[in-house]
């Protein structure tokens, strides 16, 4: 998908600095779009990648579906250990579907694959550190709690692999054998708020700050995000390709952007 940077208009009360922005959204659904009246172009960026082995999904299991799934927005802010934004570090992220399938040769055939999912995305975070994409919710397979796998690049040196869990699946994520044993845990599950559009469609924003170690010997502030398994679904794609909305694979989608925290509303509790 050729990625495109549009402007997008939010209508938004914004109280200056008293809370950092956290995040924009293009859509309330696959079909309606969040207008808002804030002017950050969010650029999109990737690298090549490769692949591995093993099933996640057997392919004899129940028909699968084409519906449009629950769409959420995952956004953050790219930090070092000593509270430094990093502009224009390069953020990927791929999961399964809603079926619970990975687009890779080894887990699904095209005819498997959701029509009109992407899949992963890459994103390439502003001057503020922040980055953002709107995707559908994907399923646990057998074996895991639900997860998105994220990468972080500055410039062509991987700095950081990890994965993004669910507050709601506390005692699956704990007991998962990648997390076990991992310090910080709480700091891998997405904080999760809700905004509401004028037709009262909620659309729910899934915060994630992504902390890399790349200070040297200087004073840290902050503690590094947990390093989490790449996995065997790594996408055998050029990430260069796609944009930051995984919910659609037209040619021409707007850039999704952060969604400032004072248009967040009734956020969730996700830390044990």
């Amino acid at each position: 998908m050729c990625t495109v940077t549009r402007r997008l208009q939010i209508r938004v009360r914004v109280r200056p600095f008293v809370i950092k922005p956290t995040a924009l959204g293009k859509r309330f659904s696959l079909v309606k779009r969040l207008h808002i009246s804030l002017l950050v172009p969010l650029l999109v960026m990737s690298a090549l990648v490769s692949g591995g082995a093993a099933f996640a999904q057997d392919s004899a299991d129940a028909a699968l579906t084409v519906a449009a799934g629950e769409p959420i927005q995952i956004q953050g802010q790219v930090l070092t250990t000593d509270g430094t934004p990093v502009d224009g570090a390069r953020v990927e992220i791929w999961h399964t579907d809603i079926n619970g399938r990975y687009d890779h040769p080894n887990d699904s055939s095209a005819d498997q694959r959701v029509e009109g999912f992407q899949y992963f995305g890459a994103a390439t975070t502003d001057a503020d550190g922040y980055y953002a994409f709107l995707t559908l919710k994907p399923l646990a397979y057998e074996g895991r709690p639900t997860h998105i796998h994220v990468k972080v690049f500055v410039g062509d040196l991987e700095v950081l692999t990890t994965q993004f869990y669910f507050a709601d699946e506390l005692s699956a994520v704990a007991a998962d054998g990648v997390t076990r044993g991992t310090d910080d845990l709480d700091s891998l599950f997405l904080a999760l708020s809700e905004m509401t559009d004028p037709n009262g469609e909620v659309q729910i924003i899934g915060t994630g700050d992504l902390i890399i170690d790349i200070n040297g010997s200087g004073a840290d502030e902050l503690t590094p995000t947990p390093l989490q398994a790449e996995g065997p679904y790594y996408p055998v794609v050029d990430f260069a390709a796609y944009d930051n909305d995984l919910t659609s694979t037209a040619d021409d989608d707007e850039t999704i952007l952060p969604i400032l925290a004072d248009a967040l509303e009734r956020p969730t509790p996700t830390t044990p």
